[in-house]
């Protein structure tokens, strides 16, 4: 008994059934841009550089060392100190775009070094920080001992 012969398009035909079965849709095209989109939103923005909101953090993490110092003066430790230079730069684990300029005042301008006595005053002064797009300046009080983020200082 001789049977019919298979159909090119029959349920064990390797061939496309219609049109529809040779391609992509479109939803599936969309869906693949929209997740190369997403992840290159992600990945972009850190090959830029440090934005001025985490420039202003960096900051931030600053001033609270600084008032830490103070605090540890203010306890007793006549002549706490906190250095300025570039190993301190690495220390406060800085992006390498952002560059650390202090601006100290009286005799620790020449070291880079906020000395502190043990009654909370410094010598004071500035610390910029700053990249191409960026500059932000934390203010230090030398006889009150405040510290602030203000305008960065030309």
């Amino acid at each position: 008994m001789r049977g019919k012969p298979l159909s090119p398009t029959g349920p064990n035909s390797a061939a496309p059934k219609n049109r529809r079965d040779s391609g992509f849709t479109l939803i599936e095209m969309i869906a693949v841009m929209a997740i190369v989109a997403l992840v290159l939103s992600v990945a972009l923005p850190k090959q830029t550089g440090t934005t001025s909101a985490e420039l202003k953090s960096l900051a931030m993490r600053i001033v609270a060392q600084v008032k830490n110092t103070r605090r540890l003066a203010l306890a007793g430790s006549d002549g706490t100190v906190l250095h300025f230079d570039a190993a301190a730069q690495r220390s406060f684990a800085l992006p390498a775009d952002v560059k650390l300029i202090p601006r100290l005042r009286g005799t620790c301008a020449q070291s880079a070094t906020l000395v502190f006595s043990n009654f909370g005053t410094s010598c004071g002064g500035f610390i910029s920080l700053t990249n191409r797009s960026a500059s932000v300046a934390i203010e230090i009080n030398g006889i009150t001992g405040d510290v602030e983020v203000v305008d960065a200082q030309p």
